[in-house]
């Protein structure tokens, strides 16, 4: 079965262009290809369309579509009216392509703190999409996103000696994992285990382990105290 999908794509191209701009495009497209078929198409007719062909991530009606799902999947999500743009508008150089170099400076802190290899330093870059799905991510600049807390969790898990220090790179109260959304809702296709890990850093602030903050054992006991229930 084919799918008729209507597209609003938003273009930039940071050596051309001083603004985005909006282009309609209508795709007919065999529902059981992947959204990187449909980036094929676009490449083939679009004048120097940009977007990463080694790695399918980006926002469809604001919503982040993280892997490289089917056609048919996509439009029981998302029908056929299709807004597609990059997910980190800041950090475009071209259309769907992020210069990821820009956003590297979380990674530059986990780097004060242990050694990251090439496979570490990819999976960073697979979840640096989920670092701009929140209204703080927009708001403030010092705030590095859902996707970074999970990859912290993920070094915790491969460097347990550095636990402890890892962690207090989450700890800020105004910047921290302490003030993370939720990503259901917000990712296609959900991740339960992502919102999983991200209750799981938070909890771990406010037993105090793997690293001791007085502020948020403090603030453990007064929700205790508040709302009667075991932290």
């Amino acid at each position: 079965m084919q799918e008729q999908i209507q597209l609003e794509i938003v273009r930039f191209d940071i050596k051309k262009d001083y603004l985005p701009y909006t282009h309609k495009e209508n795709v007919i497209l065999d529902e059981a290809k992947p959204l990187s078929e449909l980036f094929g198409i676009l490449d083939s007719r679009l004048l120097q369309f940009g977007y990463n062909k080694h790695r399918i991530q980006a926002k469809i009606n604001g919503v982040l579509v993280h892997k490289d799902m089917s056609i048919g999947a996509l439009c029981e999500r998302f029908g056929r009216e299709w807004r597609l743009e990059s997910f980190a508008p800041k950090a475009t150089a071209h259309d769907l392509l992020v210069n990821t170099e820009l956003l590297s400076a979380p990674l530059a802190l986990v780097r004060e703190v242990c050694a990251v290899n090439s496979e570490e330093e990819q999976l960073f870059l697979n979840l640096l999409p989920f670092c701009f799905l929140s209204p703080l991510s927009q708001n403030l600049p010092d705030y590095a996103g859902e996707g970074f807390f999970l990859f912290v969790a993920e070094m915790i898990k491969m460097h347990p000696q550095k636990a402890s220090e890892l962690m207090q790179l989450l700890a800020s109260p105004t910047h921290g994992v302490m003030n993370a959304q939720l990503l259901r809702g917000r990712i296609f296709p959900d991740v339960p285990e992502y919102d999983t890990t991200l209750l799981h850093l938070q909890k771990a602030l406010l037993i105090g382990y793997p690293y001791y903050d007085i502020v948020w054992l403090e603030y453990a006991q007064t929700l205790k105290s508040l709302l009667k229930v075991p932290v």
